[in-house]
C-alpha cells in the first residue's frame, strides 16, 4: 500500500512540474509579441518612409493610408502636417484645414508651423464667401418694362 501513496506522489509532482513548464512556455511565446517602444518608431519610420514614396508618385489614398499608421504607432505632429498636406493636394480643403490646425495645436514652433499657419490663413481665405458671390438683396431692375401710364 505505501508504494501506491509513492506512486501517486510522484505521479502528481510530474504533473505539476509539466503544468508549471508549460505555463512558462506560454509567458515566453507571449512575450516575443511584445512590441517595445524602439519596434513602434522602427514600424512608424517604415510608414512614414513609405507615404514620402507615394506621395512623390502622387499616390495621395496610398500615402495618407501610411501617414495615418505612423501617427498611430507614433503620434507624432509632424504626421499631422503631412496627412493635411495630402489632403490639400487630394482637394480635400476642409480636412486639410481641420488637420493643419490639429498640427498647429501640437507643435506652433519651425518652419513645418510657419507653412502650416500660411495654408491655415489661404484655406480660410478660400472658404469664405467673395463680396462678389454674395447674392444681392432684391433691388429694382435699372431698364423696367415700359408702362401704359403715359
Amino acid at each position: 500500500m505505501f508504494w501506491l501513496f509513492r506512486l501517486l506522489a510522484v505521479g502528481t509532482l510530474l504533473c505539476l512540474l509539466a503544468t508549471s513548464a508549460h505555463a512558462q512556455t506560454d509567458e515566453e511565446k507571449a512575450s516575443k509579441h511584445v512590441v517595445t517602444g524602439d519596434k513602434l518608431k522602427e514600424r512608424a519610420e517604415v510608414a512614414k518612409e513609405g507615404g514620402r514614396q507615394k506621395m512623390a508618385t502622387r499616390l495621395f489614398a496610398a500615402a495618407a493610408f501610411e501617414y495615418q499608421s505612423a501617427y498611430e504607432l507614433v503620434p507624432h505632429p509632424l504626421m499631422l502636417y503631412n496627412l493635411a498636406q495630402v489632403a490639400r493636394l487630394q482637394g480635400k480643403e476642409d480636412r486639410a484645414l481641420e488637420l493643419y490646425k490639429r498640427y498647429l495645436k501640437e507643435q506652433s514652433t519651425g518652419d513645418a508651423a510657419d507653412f502650416a499657419r500660411s495654408y491655415v490663413r489661404f484655406l480660410e481665405a478660400k472658404a469664405k464667401p467673395k463680396e462678389k458671390d454674395k447674392p444681392k438683396d432684391a433691388l429694382p431692375d435699372p431698364d423696367p418694362e415700359p408702362t401704359d401710364e403715359s
